[in-house]
């Protein structure tokens, strides 16, 4: 059961901002490829990063528009069908969205979680992906697609744990 806050409800620390932000950065990322061992990789399941250690404390319809126009971008910059990644992107958070509140706070609980989403995601886009431009996606491309965000993971995690508790330093300091 999803919960629907109204504006006149408090978003602590400006929850859906800080969401936005990492997606932003690492949807512009993701559209990043590299030559590694004569295979041409890319980022794409970078911005699930995002969605996945999305804040716990957030406005939850601007949440939903700003994922959705995002995976729409992400759509528009990887030059694929319309839609795929908002799908996928709105999918992952509402289904992975409602364990929120019991989100694991360290790495080892939180990959273990990662990993599912992103097997999720994969089955999700190569599905999508096949029905949408009617020929199968290459597996081994979305494979190492997967890795990379398999080992961007544990940067991405320990930069935003780096990252709260210096705003939670911050505000300590202002109190």
């Amino acid at each position: 059961m999803m919960v629907m806050r109204s504006s006149g409800q408090s978003v602590s620390k400006g929850g859906t901002w800080k969401g936005v932000l990492l997606l932003l950065i690492l949807t512009v990322l993701s559209v990043l490829s590299m030559d590694i061992l004569g295979r041409k990789v890319s980022f794409i399941f970078l911005p699930l990063t995002a969605i996945f250690l999305w804040p716990r404390m957030e406005n939850t319809v601007a949440s939903i528009v700003s994922i959705l126009l995002f995976g729409l971008l992400l759509d528009i910059l990887s030059a694929g069908p319309l839609g795929v990644w908002s799908l996928i992107f709105l999918s992952v958070f509402l289904i992975f969205g409602q364990h929120r509140r019991l989100k694991p706070q360290t790495f080892f609980p939180a990959f273990r979680l990662w990993l599912v989403v992103l097997v999720f995601a994969l089955v999700a886009a190569y599905l999508l992906g096949w029905f949408a431009i009617g020929r199968r996606p290459d597996i081994p491309s979305l494979l190492y697609q997967a890795a990379a965000a398999i080992v961007a993971f544990p940067f991405i995690f320990g930069l935003r744990q780096f990252a709260r508790s210096l705003l939670s330093d911050a505000e300590k300091g202002r109190a």
